[in-house]
C-alpha cells in the first residue's frame, strides 16, 4: 500500500472524530459556563451537605440513583417488545438516561432535547425509525398516565384533608388539564405529518441544530416505511409491557420523593410521605411550561412554597430544595458529559 493511500485513511479518519471532537467541547464549553455562573450557589449547596445526616444521605443518593436505573427500565420493558436480536442492555439504558437528563439539563427545552438524543441512541442499534418514534411516543404517554393517576390520587385524598390549603386542589385541578392537553397533543405525534412539523421546529434549537438535521434527514429517508407510525396497533398488543413501563414510572416519581424525604429526614425535621408527593408533583406541574434556564427558578421557588405551604419550617425547605437541586440537577452533570463524550468516540 503507498503512503499515500495511507494518508489518504488517517485522514479521513480524522475528518470522522472531528465533529464529534467540536460538538463536545461546545456541551463542554456550555457546561463550564453553567457552573460559573453558579457557582456561589453550588458552593453553598455543598456546605449543606455536612447539615444531613449521613444515613439520610446516603438514602437520599441512592434513591436518586435508582432514578436512573427506573427510567431505564420504563425503555427497557418498551424495546422489548420489538423481539430483534441487537437491543441495549439495562447498563446501556441506564447510560443512556443520564446522557438524556443531561441534555434537557444543559439545552432546556422541556424534554425535547433529551428525547432527541434517545432517538439518536436508539437508531445505533439498527431499529426502524418508525418504531424508534412509536416507543417514544408510548414512553411519553405512560409518563403523563403516571402524572395523571398521581394528579387524581392526590387531588382526591386532598378533599378529605382539611389542613391542605387551597392552593394546592388549583395546581392539582390546573395539572389535570395540563397534562391532558400535552397527553392528546403527543398521540397526534404518530401523524407523519405532525412529526416531520415538529422536527422542522425543533432545528431551531440553539446548540442542538447538527444533530436535530441528522435525525430528521433520517426521518426523511426512511419515509417511515408506511404513512403513520403505529401507535395504537403498538398500545393495543403489547398492554403488559405497557403496564410494566406504568410500572417503572411510579416508582421513577417514588424514588425521586423518598430522595426529598430522606432530605427532610436528615435535618431531623419529619414529614409524611404524602407531603412530599403533593409538594413534588405540584412543583412538576407549575414547572411544566417554562423552556428556558428559568425553569430552575421557577421549580426551586415553586418547590419551597409548597414546602412551606404545609407549615414545614422555611429554613429547612430552603435546605432541602438547594440539596434536591444538588444531588439531581448539578452531580449528574459531569456524569452526562463524560458518557456523552465517551458515546461520541464509539460512534465515530
Amino acid at each position: 500500500m503507498s503512503v499515500e493511500n495511507k494518508n489518504d485513511k488517517s485522514y479521513q479518519g480524522n475528518r470522522k472524530i472531528r465533529p464529534a471532537y467540536w460538538w463536545s467541547l461546545a456541551i463542554f464549553v456550555l457546561l463550564l459556563i453553567l457552573v460559573i455562573h453558579y457557582f456561589p450557589e453550588i458552593r453553598k449547596e455543598f456546605k449543606l451537605l455536612r447539615k444531613v445526616n449521613a444515613y439520610w444521605l446516603s438514602l437520599a443518593i441512592f434513591s436518586q440513583l435508582m432514578t436512573y436505573f427506573f427510567n431505564a427500565m420504563v425503555y427497557f420493558f418498551l424495546l422489548r417488545t420489538f423481539k430483534q436480536e441487537r437491543l441495549p442492555k439495562v447498563g446501556a439504558l441506564i447510560r443512556a438516561s443520564v446522557i438524556s437528563l443531561f441534555f434537557d439539563q444543559v439545552m432546556p427545552s422541556a424534554g425535547i432535547s433529551g428525547k432527541t438524543y434517545i432517538f439518536s441512541f436508539l437508531g445505533r442499534f439498527k431499529i426502524e425509525t418508525a418504531k424508534v418514534i412509536t416507543l417514544i411516543v408510548a414512553e411519553l404517554l405512560t409518563f403523563y398516565v403516571t402524572l395523571e393517576i398521581l394528579i387524581i390520587f392526590l387531588l382526591g385524598a386532598s378533599f378529605f384533608h382539611g389542613k391542605i390549603p387551597y392552593v394546592f386542589n388549583g395546581v392539582l385541578l390546573a395539572g389535570i388539564l395540563v397534562y391532558l392537553v400535552i397527553g392528546t397533543a403527543t398521540i397526534f405525534a404518530g401523524r407523519k405529518e405532525f412529526f416531520h412539523g415538529l422536527y422542522r421546529r425543533l432545528t431551531k434549537v440553539k446548540f442542538a441544530r447538527k444533530l436535530l438535521e441528522k435525525i430528521t434527514r433520517r426521518i426523511k429517508q426512511q419515509q417511515f416505511q408506511g404513512s403513520e407510525v403505529q401507535l395504537s396497533a403498538f398500545l393495543q398488543s403489547n398492554k403488559k409491557s405497557m403496564f410494566h413501563a406504568f410500572l417503572a414510572q411510579l416508582l421513577v416519581v417514588a424514588v425521586d420523593a423518598l430522595t426529598i424525604l430522606a432530605l427532610f429526614e436528615g435535618l431531623g425535621i419529619p414529614v409524611s410521605m404524602f407531603s412530599v408527593l403533593l409538594c413534588f408533583i405540584c412543583t412538576k406541574i407549575v414547572s411544566t411550561l417554562p423552556i428556558s434556564p428559568g425553569a430552575l427558578v421557577v421549580y426551586e421557588s415553586g418547590m419551597t412554597f409548597f414546602f412551606t405551604s404545609l407549615g414545614l419550617p422555611l429554613g429547612a425547605s430552603v435546605i432541602v430544595t438547594l440539596l434536591y437541586r444538588l444531588l439531581s440537577f448539578w452531580f449528574p452533570m459531569p456524569a452526562g458529559f463524560l458518557l456523552y463524550r465517551s458515546w461520541l468516540r464509539a460512534k465515530a
